[in-house]
């Protein structure tokens, strides 16, 4: 048997004194359902003394990083997530299965400018560990969302949904050691917040922007200096630092920002409320042609992006679309800490 887990790294991101009142100021027995009759026993956490002294732990191995403020709560925080994520790696292998159970760790949006469409808001830590197919200490350089874990799981568990879904696997190309086909660094990726949408395909990015006073990547550009065009093209696979710097008004990208613009359309026309799901479209089917996906049906007769389509009800405001949080693949890497920034998903 395959076995499966994703864990979200909620805990690290959180601010304010959230954990810092967490550690100190609940009882172990107090959780969002109601009380537990006694303290839970974990091991690798609480077995082998109680709940109030490992928390005390928690919070003398924070001090001792000395922890500027206001990084005091993402240490605790970090602290905490990896006790909590060897305590469950503990247990499974005290179980016997730790090696045949996939294990994900994921962050849920990137961190400087989160619920934006930058790439330091949708660009996200994505590690694995699955012994029987990925080699420790390894990375994958393709583009992977975590729409993709869905498939990748149904395959490693040799299960099928039974209706169709979104995401590709990656398990047999990480897994095989070969050469990564073209459509894993070419692909097309697609990211949603409020009325905006982006698109990466490759090394290149749009972003566009819908109602400008309902949009947080719009308010997000203000505060940190980026660029608050409507429309707006970058490259994105220079680690030099030029990714910050919007083509959009460059003559030479006009073919770029055309065909990213047409991407952006398919996308809208796929995912328009009402409208029929076409799974492979937009150049999401996986190829190992070495050129790059071009958009398939339906074709890009839907509205840019600046301007939602006005034949189907907009949602309210105040209900954001599902982001897709992009990816890279690493593998082996076992911090959080540099997670906005890690342009893989790492396998340890």
């Amino acid at each position: 048997h395959t076995y499966t887990c994703i864990w979200n790294m909620r805990l690290f991101e959180l601010t304010a004194s959230y954990m810092k009142d967490a550690l100190s100021s609940f009882a172990c027995t107090k959780t969002p359902r109601g009380n537990l009759d006694q303290e839970p026993s974990v091991a690798g956490m609480t077995a082998s003394t109680s709940c109030e002294d490992y928390r005390k732990t928690v919070l003398a191995r924070s001090a001792a990083a000395k922890p500027m403020p206001p990084n005091e709560e993402q240490v605790l925080g970090a602290i905490w997530t990896d006790d909590a994520l060897g305590a469950l790696l503990s247990a499974l292998e005290a179980k016997g299965m730790l090696d045949n159970t996939f294990v994900a760790v994921m962050m849920d949006h990137g961190i400087v400018s989160k619920t934006a469409l930058f790439e330091n808001g949708v660009r996200v830590s994505l590690m694995a560990r699955y012994p029987p197919l990925l080699g420790k200490a390894s990375t994958f350089g393709g583009l992977v969302t975590n729409l993709d874990l869905a498939k990748t799981v149904l395959e490693l568990s040799g299960a099928t949904a039974g209706f169709g879904l979104d995401g590709v696997s990656f398990a047999q190309v990480v897994g095989a050691g070969q050469a990564m086909p073209n459509f894993w660094s070419d692909r097309c990726i697609f990211f949603e917040m409020d009325y905006d949408r982006s698109a990466r395909c490759g090394c290149h990015k749009i972003i566009g922007l819908g109602a400008v006073a309902d949009s947080t990547t719009f308010e997000r550009a203000g505060t940190l200096g980026y660029s608050q065009n409507t429309v707006q093209v970058y490259k994105v696979c220079d680690e030099s630092g030029g990714d910050n710097i919007d083509l959009v008004a460059v003559s030479s990208s006009a073919a770029t920002k055309t065909s990213l613009l047409e991407q952006l359309a398919c996308h809208d026309a796929r995912t328009a409320p009402g409208a029929s799901p076409t799974y492979a479209a937009c150049g999401l089917e996986f190829s190992t042609s070495p050129s790059s996906p071009s958009p398939s049906s339906p074709s890009p007769s839907s509205p840019s992006p600046s301007s939602p389509s006005p034949s189907s009800p907009s949602p309210p405001s105040s209900v954001a679309a599902a982001s897709q949080a992009a990816s890279t693949l690493v593998v082996g890497v076992a911090t959080v800490a540099a997670a906005t920034v890690l342009p893989f998903l790492s396998v340890w």
